[in-house]
């Protein structure tokens, strides 16, 4: 480990003094594998998710550059192995917080609508 991410891990920096960490690419065994993290210039988290096996996997969390409020979650496969299942949005939420989108309400106002 090397300030506490994998030492493979590659570290992008906002600064040359590289004391404003940007992005944390998680390289394992030479293959993107494990949490990955892309920072504001402020220091607050903008983006986290997981890779396995160089694929986007599970749920990946957007954050505002303030007070670490989400901005969406989108859900990705669970198994890299799996081709047939894209990407989606689940919920996304305006500046102050609030719920402006939900995956599964659409889901069930659609299917209480077809009946």
């Amino acid at each position: 480990f090397y300030k506490g991410w994998p030492a493979e891990a590659q570290l992008t920096y906002y600064d040359v003094q590289r004391t404003k960490l940007k992005e944390v690419l998680p390289i394992e065994f030479g293959r993107l594998d494990g949490d990955y993290f892309k920072f504001y210039e402020n220091g607050t988290v903008g983006i986290e998710g997981q890779y396995k096996n160089g694929i986007k996997v599970d749920k990946w969390i957007e954050y505002y550059s303030v007070k670490r409020k989400r901005k969406s979650e989108i859900q990705y496969t669970t198994d890299p192995y799996n081709k047939t299942i894209k990407p989606y949005k689940l919920k996304e939420w305006d500046k102050k917080g609030n719920l402006i989108y939900d995956w599964e309400r659409e889901k069930n106002k659609k299917k209480s609508n077809s009946n």
